[in-house]
């Protein structure tokens, strides 16, 4: 490798799926959090204006005009902030002025009634003309405020009824993208209690026990662990989202969707999927790499003592020496897949202890632990 040039991809994709699996993935049930929070204060704050659109666009209208002047002295205030580089400052200005056009009350049920008196009122309150202004020009301020008044509560209550229209639209094609959906997902057969079992599960049970046999051998703190680890949560996720219950996984895909709870766990597990790529890719092939490809111990033309024990003990090649040393750990595993095949053929259990044991069997051809020079009793 040259100039930081990677002889393969394997790297890069390391970056990528570590950014999906960190910032990206663990950011998401944060972010729900705060965008759920959001849509609760602002449905609570919505039922104040009756859930009714026309009216507040209408007090949206009224607060814009109130705060023109304060909008007049924030942008001034932002330039001179600008020029003087303090943009800290700009950034807090803006963010007022967010506020400030975001926040407002709702207007009295009699104004929706009478809105020339209401707009009277509302020019008195504010002090928009002074007792200078001529009649004329008064009365006609009103009146193009009172139309527009008008025009927007009228296209308030136009997006209104078609914003519901469109609302009930998207249920109705989530509705029946999800009855589709669940025609495609394979549906978990939960066997009888006492009972052996078959198909789906079955399989699941033999390839559970079967990656559960590979790394039990490993020290609890190791890569191949870590591995287990990230499939095991992954898949748990995996199940609960599509697999269980004979449904469409833990959660009801169908009716459910109004529910707090539910939409956390959709997208907490869902965050979970995100970190399989980085976690299995990391964790397992660092992990396993190190087992099935063994170090040259001429590597750094140097041989520590537990390179010179392993050279010494090596039969040929590590499959044989891993045989050889691992030679009563297959006895008993082999021992024990008799066993279960002649007694216990109906048990419960089965698929998943002839995975364990078929998962150390394979294991012990390439691995066996370490001797060394220095001992340690306890």
């Amino acid at each position: 490798m040259q100039n930081g040039t990677k002889l393969s991809f394997f790297e890069p994709y390391l970056n990528v799926t570590g950014t999906i699996s960190g910032p990206i993935a663990d950011s998401l049930p944060s972010c729900y959090n705060f965008l759920y929070s959001i849509y609760s204060v602002e449905e609570t704050r919505f039922q104040s204006f009756n859930q009714n659109w026309g009216d507040f666009f209408l007090a949206f209208l009224f607060n814009q005009m109130g705060h023109a002047l304060t909008f007049q002295s924030k942008f001034k205030r932002i330039e001179e902030m600008k020029e003087r580089q303090n943009y800290n400052g700009v950034w807090t200005e803006y963010g007022d002025l967010v506020y400030i056009i975001w926040t407002f009350s709702p207007i009295e049920d009699a104004a929706m009634s009478d809105v020339r008196s209401y707009v009277d009122r509302w020019f008195e309150d504010h002090k928009w003309l002074d007792d200078e202004t001529p009649e004329e020009y008064k009365n006609l301020a009103k009146a193009i405020v009172t139309t527009a008044a008008r025009l927007t509560h009228s296209w308030g209550q136009s997006f209104g009824q078609k914003f519901e229209e469109k609302k009930a639209l998207f249920a109705n094609s989530v509705r029946g993208y999800k009855d589709y959906a669940q025609t495609l997902i394979p549906k978990k057969e939960e066997p009888q209690v006492g009972a052996k079992p078959t198909g789906f599960p079955a399989a699941t049970d033999f390839m559970n026990g079967f990656f559960e046999g590979l790394v039990d051998v490993f020290p609890y703190d190791s890569n191949p662990q870590r591995c287990r680890t990230n499939f095991t949560v992954s898949y748990d996720a995996f199940e609960r989202l599509f697999l269980q219950n004979g449904e469409a996984g833990a959660y009801d895909w169908k009716n459910g969707w109004g529910d707090e709870d539910f939409q956390t766990g959709i997208i907490t597990d869902f965050a979970y999927l995100l970190k399989l790529p980085f976690g299995a890719s990391f964790s397992c092939y660092w992990g396993f790499s190190t087992v099935i490809v063994q170090p040259d111990p001429y590597e750094d033309n140097v041989l520590t003592e537990d390179e010179e024990l392993e050279l010494l003990i090596k039969l040929g090649s590590h499959i044989v020496t891993n045989l050889f040393f691992n030679a009563g750990y297959l006895y008993a595993d082999a021992f024990a897949i008799w066993d279960l095949v002649t007694n216990q053929a109906d048990s419960t259990l089965f698929f998943k202890k002839i995975g364990i044991y078929s998962g150390d069997i394979l294991i012990r051809f390439f691995w066996r632990r370490r001797f060394t020079r220095n001992f340690e009793y306890k």
